[in-house]
Parts: structure tokens; C-alpha cells; sequence
């Protein structure tokens, strides 16, 4: 069953409805992930600018820990969408030819991601929902 029809039976759907909600944990969990080592770096900022600035400096320091937080977090998204329209073929490269492939996708998915995500997370709670209202109809079957 492609993704854009309905399913046939009740069984297919439910099959569909786990797969998805599984891709959307997988997603999100990513994202969380990014999101923590984002915040972790962030804490070591602000505990260096307490440090340096004192109190004073502390309301910047609590905006930059949560700024670095989401540009971490959304880096997943970005490359999620970088996934999307690269192809999929595989490339023969020397591996420093890797590296630096890796190294510019990198650093184009964290200046695109920080767009993307709230689209992204935007998608995956209609889907819920559409997931939701797919299994109560299932259920009320």
C-alpha cells in the first residue's frame, strides 16, 4: 500500500498507523537527542559567562543556552530535508572526499534546520492527529 491511498482493510491501516507513529518517535527522539547535547554545550556557556560576568550577564547567557539549544535541536530536521533531495546513490570517494561531503552537509543542515523545524513539528502533530482520529475509526469499527 503506497502511502498516499487509503488501505483496504482495517488490518493494512493498523500495520501503517504503528509504522508511522514509530517514524514520528524516531524523529522526535533525534531531535531530543540534538536538542540535549545543544543544551549541555549551552550550560557550559552560561556557567562561563556567570562566571566571567556575574549575575549581570546572567539573562543573556539563559537566552544564548536556549538559542544553542534549539539550533542543535533542529540540525536533525535540516538534515532529515538535506536526505530528502540528495540522491541516493552511492558515491565512490576517497575519505577525506567524505569527510568534507559530510562536514558541508553538516553545516548546510544547521543553517536550513533552524527553518525547518517548526514546519517539521508542525507535519508531525497533524499526523498524530490523523493517526488518531484513523485508530478511533478503527476501533469504533
Amino acid at each position: 500500500v503506497e502511502r498516499w491511498c487509503m488501505p483496504l482493510c482495517d488490518g493494512c491501516n493498523s500495520t501503517r498507523v504503528v509504522n508511522d507513529r514509530k517514524q514520528m518517535k524516531k524523529i522526535i527522539g533525534k531531535m531530543s537527542i540534538a536538542a540535549a547535547l545543544g543544551f549541555m554545550l549551552g550550560l557550559l556557556f552560561l556557567s562561563n559567562t556567570y562566571e566571567q560576568q556575574g549575575v549581570a550577564g546572567l539573562p543573556q547567557a539563559i537566552w544564548q543556552c536556549l538559542l544553542i539549544t534549539y539550533i542543535f535541536g533542529s540540525i536533525p530536521a535540516g538534515w532529515n530535508l538535506l536526505n530528502r533531495i540528495t540522491p541516493k546513490v552511492f558515491l565512490i570517494l576517497p575519505i577525506f572526499g567524505w569527510v568534507i561531503y559530510f562536514m558541508i552537509k553538516f553545516f548546510l543542515a544547521y543553517m536550513i534546520g533552524w527553518l525547518i523545524m517548526p514546519y517539521r513539528l508542525y507535519k508531525i502533530k497533524n499526523r498524530y492527529q490523523e493517526l488518531r482520529a484513523i485508530e478511533e475509526k478503527i476501533l469504533k469499527q
